[in-house]
């Protein structure tokens, strides 16, 4: 899973083309708090949601040294909220509402677990 990665955070121009994999169906930053700008202007993103056929995984860069992990790959029963929910406890974000972020992800991206057939018995 960590094969295809950069070095570093990923730019948010080059998510596109590391989604043209048939293992993943839709990758995205997983929180608000997963992208930053750097000195340049441009986005970087530090966590990734990813939907997989059967699960849901999160990554997350850390640092040159550390380079990126898979946090959790969640596909029980509601995989994509077990892995945020993870990601928020890795991370230690201080986020107000966890539901609020489920549904800024759903709304800004139009994605849900129903759309990607994750959590459903499909795979």
């Amino acid at each position: 899973m960590l094969g295809g990665l950069p070095d570093r955070p990923f730019f948010e121009t080059e998510l596109a083309a590391f989604t043209e994999s048939e293992a993943i169906r839709f990758a995205f930053p997983a929180t608000p708090e997963s992208m930053d700008t750097d000195d340049d202007g441009r986005r970087r993103i530090y966590d990734l949601l990813l939907f997989l056929p059967a699960s849901v995984a999160v990554l997350a860069y850390e640092d040159e040294d550390e380079g990126w992990t898979v946090v959790t790959n969640e596909s029980g029963d509601e995989p994509y909220q077990a892995a945020i929910d993870a990601l928020i406890d890795y991370r230690d974000y201080e986020l107000e509402e966890e539901g609020a972020v489920r549904e800024l992800v759903e709304e800004f991206y139009g994605v849900t677990e129903e759309h990607l057939g994750i959590g459903d018995g499909e795979g």
